[in-house]
C-alpha cells in the first residue's frame, strides 16, 4: 500500500513543476521584453543634431478665388521660402 502512495504523490508535482516552470518563463520574457523597451524607449538622442537651414528667398503667389459649394468661396494667398 505504501509504494500506491507514492506514486499517487509524485504525479501532481510533475504537473505543478511544468506549472511552475513555464510561469517563470513568461515572466522573465515579460521582464527582459519590458527592460529592453524600455531602453529603447528612453536612450537618449545619440544622433548630431542637423545645423539650423538657412533663410532663403521668399516668393510671393498671387491670390486664388476657389468656388465652394453653396455659393461659398475661398479666398487662398501663399508665400513659398526656399532653402
Amino acid at each position: 500500500m505504501a509504494s500506491t502512495d507514492k506514486t499517487t504523490e509524485q504525479a501532481p508535482k510533475q504537473g505543478g513543476r511544468k506549472k511552475l516552470i513555464m510561469i517563470i518563463t513568461v515572466a522573465l520574457v515579460a521582464l527582459i521584453g519590458g527592460g529592453a523597451g524600455g531602453y529603447f524607449m528612453f536612450k537618449p538622442n545619440t544622433a548630431k543634431a542637423e545645423p539650423e537651414p538657412t533663410p532663403g528667398t521668399v516668393l510671393v503667389l498671387d491670390a486664388i478665388t476657389i468656388n465652394l459649394a453653396d455659393g461659398h468661396y475661398l479666398k487662398l494667398k501663399l508665400s513659398l521660402q526656399t532653402t
